[in-house]
């Protein structure tokens, strides 16, 4: 009878966990409802949060540190426009110069194309198997190119456009040794100071 029991409890058990095991996957969406950000009521709203909600970042201006192939170059304001035509496929690309891809040793000289489009951002598709990564969160801005398309510069190495005269200083260093004396005639003591100047 115990076992007749223990079965039976088992079974119960196993009957009320198997509809847990059926639930269908649920997807949900985020919504931010744009009425919030109105100060009138405008029907339909003016404000477009569409491509927040799919993880997209507004276009504009973000400061950003710039890894060209994993070494950081160079941390400045830069441009950022969407890419792409559907508000899902809208990714921010950066708008850099060709004066800005020189002085950080792209070699813009072999590739003309790059100022094809328009005079104000380089396309870099003009460098084959060139790409740039915006990690928003980071504020990192990735640019993969070719390393025949990049000048080798040693490791630390400052171009001489970005070299200044430094500041005006003013190094001294002093030493002031002092000792006390006893005189053997005399039972007064004595101290000799000596001060000296090293400037640098």
């Amino acid at each position: 009878m115990v076992i007749c029991k223990n079965s039976r409890r088992e079974l119960i058990i196993a009957a009320s966990l198997l509809p847990t095991l059926c639930v269908p996957y649920a997807v949900s969406q985020d919504y931010f409802n744009p009425a919030l950000l109105e100060m009138n009521n405008s029907v339909p709203p003016s404000v477009d949060l569409s491509s927040f909600e799919e993880g997209a970042q507004a276009p504009g201006r973000y400061r950003v540190d710039v890894f060209i192939n994993k070494q950081l170059v160079d941390t400045k304001e830069i441009d950022f426009k969407s890419a792409g035509s559907e508000q899902s496929n809208s990714k921010l690309q950066p708008c850099l110069s060709v004066e800005q891809l020189k002085s950080w040793g792209v070699k813009t000289e072999n590739y003309p194309d790059l100022n094809s489009l328009n005079h104000q951002c380089a396309d870099l598709s003009a460098i084959p198997q060139a790409t740039a990564e915006f990690k928003f969160n980071e504020q990192r801005l990735n640019l993969s190119i070719p390393q025949i398309a990049v000048l080798s510069f040693a490791r630390g190495y400052v171009p001489q456009e970005q070299w200044d005269d430094g500041i005006n200083a003013l190094l001294l260093n002093y030493s002031v040794p002092s000792e006390p004396c006893r005189a053997m005639v005399l039972t007064a003591h004595k101290i000799a100071n000596m001060l000296t100047y090293v400037p640098g």
